[in-house]
């Protein structure tokens, strides 16, 4: 048992937020309070901001009053009418007790600062090690297990009743592991199913115990699940072209297993050319003639033996003078 369990009731006062102010069209919300944690806990809350104005706006600068505090935005600079995300990610193991952090955002152009606020008690009768379930990189399909250990040192007979996720894509089980006076450990198995769709998976399990105090932990989950098929560039940008000039633009498909393409469609005046060996990388090579001036955009749907990805969508985009 390590020496930051510390033994003995936990007794503790709630710093409750500041009250919220009205919601705002580029951030909605701007608060969140995760609660009573345990030490250790790694903890992600994502903010959404949108972009209701005429131009671009951007993220130029991000500050945080704590290093216990990281924030990412994606992407950092919003197009007219677009939706983006921030998470603010914060390290319970770097401060016991009560902590309100502030992230401080300057966003271009505007004429007042954004600040985000979130709060979080890290206890220390409860620790996690580690302090989430961080699966990095999984290739689409692909399952993954990971475990945590749990552990509390006070003197309720404490113990975990249930683990649920919100994702059906992700499961998880606990066992104890020990128990005796004043102690009790668990191992929590965490699951990441081959069902996951591509692309950045955050979520939270919900622990729930037998503390009346505290009857739910969270337990974080983050995985960057890789697609089984990426295509690059996408989109694929002719620029500008004159009107009857041809232009060849090239894009790659790439899998981790060997695929043939079979065909190539596009609207318009563009037409596709490959290789109709199987490979585990594909280059394919677009014609566009353009007939008449003005801008141009359609699909290209590249057709393939894969049976996870039998079609692979691009979209093809350029101006014609």
């Amino acid at each position: 048992m390590r020496a930051a369990l510390v033994f003995g009731l936990l007794l503790s006062v709630h710093l409750a937020l500041p009250a919220q102010s009205p919601p705002d069209a580029t951030w909605p919300q701007t608060q969140h309070d995760f609660g009573m944690v345990p030490h250790g806990a790694q903890l992600v809350q994502r903010f959404v901001w949108r972009n209701p104005t005429s131009t671009r706006i951007e993220i130029s600068d991000i500050r945080a009053s704590c290093n216990c505090v990281t924030a990412t935005p994606q992407p950092r600079v919003l197009e007219p009418g677009a939706e983006g995300t921030l998470d603010v990610a914060i390290d319970c193991r770097r401060f016991v007790g009560a902590k309100t952090v502030t992230v401080q955002l300057v966003v271009s152009p505007g004429s007042k600062p954004v600040t985000l606020l979130v709060h979080a008690h890290s206890r220390q009768d409860v620790v996690y090690n580690p302090g989430q379930f961080q699966f990095g990189v999984v290739a689409e399909g692909a399952s993954a297990e990971q475990v945590l250990e749990v552990e509390y040192a006070g003197t309720q007979p404490w113990k975990i009743e249930e683990i649920t996720a919100d994702q059906p894509h992700v499961e998880a089980h606990f066992t104890e592991t020990y128990r005796r006076s004043g102690q009790v450990g668990y191992r929590v198995t965490c699951t990441l199913k081959g069902t996951a769709p591509a692309g950045d998976l955050k979520l939270h399990l919900q622990m729930k115990t037998n503390d009346a105090s505290n009857p739910v932990l969270p337990i974080a989950v983050e995985a960057t699940i890789r697609p089984a098929v990426a295509a690059a560039p996408n989109p694929v940008n002719f620029g500008t072209v004159r009107v009857g000039q041809r232009v060849q633009r090239r894009f790659t498909i790439r899998s981790d297993q060997p695929f043939s393409i079979t065909q190539v469609d596009g609207d318009g005046p563009v037409k596709g050319l490959f290789a109709s060996s199987a490979a585990n990388v594909h280059t394919v090579l677009l014609e566009w003639t353009p007939t008449e001036p003005g801008e141009w955009q359609t699909p290209i749907v590249v057709h393939t033996t894969l049976p996870r990805s039998p079609e692979v969508r691009v979209t093809a985009q350029g101006q014609a003078r």
